[in-house]
């Protein structure tokens, strides 16, 4: 059994484990292991159901831990050469945090399994089969993204830097270096773009910095979409109402029609990887392919 592991501090954000419990299914699935969530650090049970797959009443001592946090290639020779990779013992428990499935398919014992199809599939199953919103996120969202729209729906997520949220300045890890003045010229240049495909249509946004404000100076505040809950982050310490993260994610990925994603973030990463449609975009405006957001680090 592999079991995905969201148990420990300091062990990545909602975007991180996304990417570390996609990787541990897809692996599992090809080896024909079971796999199992066990999401102890924060409750998110009033946002999912994933009885399917919930490890936490199966509990077993005998456990083997990987910790595997910002260390992606750990493994990376024995998932590639080992005749019987990972199979020494009956459970795995995995705090991961990146992609490191991709190895077990250029062991030769999988030269015939594709690993683009596996992934992307499992990638579109997040919100249909592992993680599955309650009707409490469902209601969340529905505040923000009405379930009767005129337009199409444009998402934009920003990644600008953990010092710019307000529960934790004491975090240096920046992006940008002066969002308040760089984000009315990116945003403007994204409405453009935007408009040449779409004549009209609504902008869902998300930030890491209170960029609503800004948004409302490039377009009419009548298309903007936008959860006002306070800005989180699971791996700083997050507390109270932790709704916005789950309902930020869900919308990105299944109410969008098109997505402008923060490249360096998992977060923006994992709503495009999710999500029915493929039309994805730098904040630059430049395409984006699926296979280049698998991974942030090495990827073949």
């Amino acid at each position: 059994m592999f079991i995905f592991a969201a148990d420990k501090p300091y062990i990545g954000g909602y975007g991180d484990r996304i990417v570390g419990l996609v990787s541990c299914k897809v692996m599992a699935d090809l080896l024909g292991r079971p796999f199992r969530i066990l999401w102890t650090r924060e409750n998110i049970r009033p946002y999912f159901k994933y009885d399917k797959y919930d490890y936490e009443n199966e509990l077993s001592y005998d456990a083997e831990r990987l910790s595997l946090i910002d260390n992606q290639t750990a493994l990376k020779h024995t998932l590639m050469t080992s005749p019987t990779p990972l199979e020494t013992k009956t459970f795995y428990l995995f705090n991961i945090n990146n992609e490191i499935s991709q190895y077990l398919y250029k062991n030769p014992r999988f030269s015939k399994r594709d690993y683009y199809h596996d992934i992307f599939t499992t990638y579109r199953c997040l919100y249909k089969d592992i993680l599955v919103p309650t009707a409490q996120l469902m209601e969340r969202v529905t505040r923000v993204v009405p379930s009767v729209i005129e337009g199409p729906v444009i998402g934009i997520q920003i990644r600008t830097g953990d010092v710019y949220i307000p529960n934790i300045q004491q975090n240096t890890y920046r992006v940008m270096e002066d969002p308040a003045a760089l984000l009315p010229t990116l945003l403007g240049a994204i409405r453009r773009h935007i408009e040449l495909t779409y004549p009209s249509y609504n902008v869902f946004l998300t930030s890491d910095y209170e960029a609503n404000a800004i948004a409302k100076t490039v377009w009419d505040p009548s298309v903007l979409l936008y959860d006002s809950s306070p800005v989180q982050h699971l791996d700083r310490d997050a507390k109270g109402d932790i709704s916005k993260l789950f309902v930020d994610s869900y919308i990105l990925s299944q109410k969008t029609q098109a997505l402008y994603i923060s490249e360096c973030s998992n977060f923006g990463r994992v709503a495009a990887l999710s999500s029915p449609h493929t039309h994805c975009f730098n904040l630059q405006c430049e395409p984006l392919t699926m296979r280049d957001l698998l991974s942030k680090h090495e990827k073949f």
